[in-house]
C-alpha cells in the first residue's frame, strides 16, 4: 500500500510522522511582556522575567497543546514527552528540547506513545531541532479519533507495567553488584592478613610477536605480541577485566597472564579474588612492571581454600542473581520495543 493513504480493511492510515507533526518555529520575542513561563528538562515549567532569559531568540515557541520532548542519550531511554497546558503569559522551551505540534486528527495520549518507538527514539539520539529525519519515520494510526485513544489506553497500560518491572529488576542486579562489592572488599579489608608484593610469588608471562607467514615464506614478525598460559593462570586485561584461563591458550598483548611462581604462598585461585577484589576500587596498572608492584593482603596458604569455597560460593550466587535480573530486564524493554511497534508502525 502507498504512504498517505487510508487501509480501508484495518481503518489505518499509513504514512510519515510528517503527516501529523510538525516542528514549532523559534520563539519570536513577545514585546511588553514581563513574565514568561519557560519549560526546560529538569524541572516542571517555572515563569521568569524576561530580563532573566539571555538570548531569547534562542528559545523555541510553545502552545498550548504543543509537545515537548527530550532528545536522548542512550537509544534504550523511554524520552520524556510532557504537553503544554494553557498558560495566562507565553511559553517557551530551553535550547536543546523538541517542540512539534500535533493535527487534531491524533489523538494527544496516542502521539505521547509515537515517540516510545525504536525508530523514533534512534532518530532522537543527539538530534537538533528541527531535524527532518524524525518526521520520515513511517506510522501506521487508526484513523477514528475513538480508537486512537482506545488503543493509547490500552498501549499505556501494558508499556507502563512492562517498563515498571524492567526497572525494578535492573534496581535488583544494581543491588546484587553492590553486594558482590561489598563481599569482596569486605573479604579483603586493610589490615585483616599481611600485605605482599605481587612480584614475590607471581610474575607476568613472556610477551612474544608472531612471525607472518605467506606463501612465498616468512615475511617479518607481527608488531601485536601475544601471550602464552596455561590453566588457572590469572588473565588481566587492560580495560580492567580479571578471569582465569580454562585452559592453554593464548592472549592478545591487551591481556597479560599472572602466573604464580610460588604456590607455597598463594593458590592460583585465591590471586584471582584478590585481584578482583582490588578492581572493585582502583584500576589495575596496564603495564606489568606495574602489575608486579601491586600489594596485596595473602593469608596463610592453609586459609585461602576455605576463602576461595566461601567466595566461589557467594559472590557466584550474587553474580547469578545479577546476570538473571539483568537478561529479565532486557527481554522486558524488548517486549515493551515489540508491542509498539507492532501497534504503531509499519514497512514501505
Amino acid at each position: 500500500m502507498s504512504p498517505g493513504r487510508t487501509d480501508l480493511r484495518s481503518g489505518l492510515i499509513k504514512d510519515r510522522m510528517q503527516r501529523w507533526f510538525r516542528y514549532r518555529e523559534a520563539q519570536v520575542d513577545p514585546g511588553g511582556v514581563e513574565e514568561i513561563l519557560v519549560h526546560d528538562r529538569n524541572k516542571a515549567p517555572r515563569k521568569m522575567h524576561r530580563s532573566r532569559l539571555k538570548g531569547l531568540a534562542r528559545y523555541t515557541q510553545v502552545m498550548p497543546g504543543d509537545l515537548i520532548v527530550t532528545p536522548l542519550v542512550r537509544v534504550n531511554d523511554i524520552p520524556s514527552v510532557t504537553i503544554a497546558e494553557e498558560s495566562a503569559c507565553p511559553q517557551v522551551a530551553e535550547p536543546g528540547l523538541l517542540v512539534l505540534w500535533s493535527d487534531a486528527s491524533l489523538a494527544p495520549e496516542l502521539a505521547r506513545i509515537i515517540f516510545r518507538l525504536p525508530e523514533v527514539r534512534a532518530r532522537l539520539l543527539g538530534i537538533a531541532s528541527g531535524d527532518s529525519r524524525l518526521l520520515m519515520v513511517p506510522l501506521a494510526i487508526p484513523e477514528l479519533l475513538e480508537r486512537q485513544k482506545r488503543m493509547a489506553s490500552h498501549l499505556t497500560i501494558v508499556l507502563t507495567e512492562a517498563l515498571a518491572v524492567a526497572q525494578e529488576a535492573e534496581m535488583l542486579a544494581a543491588e546484587s553488584d553492590r553486594l558482590r562489592q561489598a563481599l569482596l572488599l569486605e573479604t579483603f579489608r586493610p589490615g585483616r592478613w599481611q600485605m605482599k608484593s605481587l612480584s614475590v610469588f607471581a610474575t607476568v608471562g613472556e610477551a612474544k610477536r608472531q612471525m607472518i607467514l605467506r606463501r612465498d615464506g616468512p615475511v617479518g614478525l607481527d608488531d601485536n605480541a601475544i601471550y602464552t598460559h596455561k590453566k588457572g593462570d590469572i588473565l588481566v586485561d587492560v580495560s580492567g577485566s580479571v578471569s582465569q584461563a580454562e585452559g592453554m591458550g593464548r592472549a592478545p598483548s591487551h591481556v597479560m597472564p599472572v602466573l604464580v611462581t610460588d604456590n607455597k604462598i598463594v593458590t592460583p585461585d585465591f590471586l584471582f579474588w584478590a585481584l578482583r577484589a582490588v578492581r572493585e576500587t582502583d584500576d589495575l596498572p596496564a603495564e606489568p612492571e606495574n602489575l608486579l608492584q601491586l600489594r596485596l593482603p595473602i593469608p596463610k596458604i592453609a586459609e585461602q581454600e576455605s576463602v576461595v569455597r566461601y567466595l566461589t560460593e557467594v559472590v557466584g550466587d550474587a553474580e547469578q542473581l545479577a546476570r538473571e535480573h539483568k537478561e529479565m530486564a532486557l527481554r522486558l524493554r524488548a517486549l515493551h520495543d515489540e508491542v509498539v511497534k507492532a501497534a504503531l508502525s509499519w514497512e514501505e
